[in-house]
């Protein structure tokens, strides 16, 4: 990812904060002289073992049988974005641009193939989403719980590398960047609302 030097976060917390809030990412993949992209929850773990990704997808999608080659996979985690109108700059003349918040986390993946591992994962992705679901999910139908265990592939990704791109008017003055802030809080758009939250960090 193209990343300015004034846009880049090179904090790991900041990144790791951000990976977890926007957790619903895009698994991307090559092989073949082909690219494949899956849209997935994903579970982001920092601990002693670093920093990892766990996730699964349908067995019926032949992107997962890209981890067998060994090669570097991409998981996109996108934020807020919104589009910015040059009426509030001071320079003139100016042009429209969007600002936006990103993080790509680069890495290999490797499959989990134990069943306890798989609900480990699930287990994981329920209490972050949905705890009070979580007995009613330990008490599904043995025969039903198999079925669906069977129908995933579960993974891993061991991240190597994070890029991470906070564009958010920072070649712009102080006074500019609180008008953008200011003018995105006055829309309806939830989104906007978010990037101005970016901006201008409450304290």
């Amino acid at each position: 990812m193209y990343t300015p030097a004034s846009n880049r976060i090179k904090d790991r917390a900041r990144q790791i904060a951000f990976m977890r809030k926007y957790n619903f990412a895009v698994l991307v993949t090559g092989s073949g002289g082909r690219m494949l992209a899956t849209h997935l929850p994903f579970m982001v773990i920092e601990d002693g073992a670093g920093l990892r990704l766990q996730a699964h997808m349908a067995k019926a999608n032949p992107q997962w049988q890209d981890f067998a080659e060994g090669g570097e996979v991409m998981v996109i985690f996108s934020g807020p974005h919104a589009y910015i109108s040059p009426s509030l700059y001071e320079r003139k003349p100016s042009v429209p641009t969007w600002n936006y918040v990103a993080v790509h986390a680069y890495g290999t993946a490797r499959l989990v193939d134990q069943r306890a591992d798989k609900m480990q994962g699930l287990d994981c992705l329920i209490d972050a989403h949905e705890p009070a679901y979580q007995t009613e999910f330990v008490s599904l139908p043995t025969d039903y719980l198999a079925k669906m265990l069977d129908g995933i592939v579960a993974f891993e990704i061991e991240i190597k590398r994070v890029d991470a791109r906070f564009k958010l008017s920072q070649d712009r003055s102080t006074d500019v960047r609180e008008r953008i802030a200011e003018s995105l809080m006055n829309t309806g758009d939830s989104a906007a609302h978010a990037v101005a939250e970016h901006m201008i960090p409450k304290p």
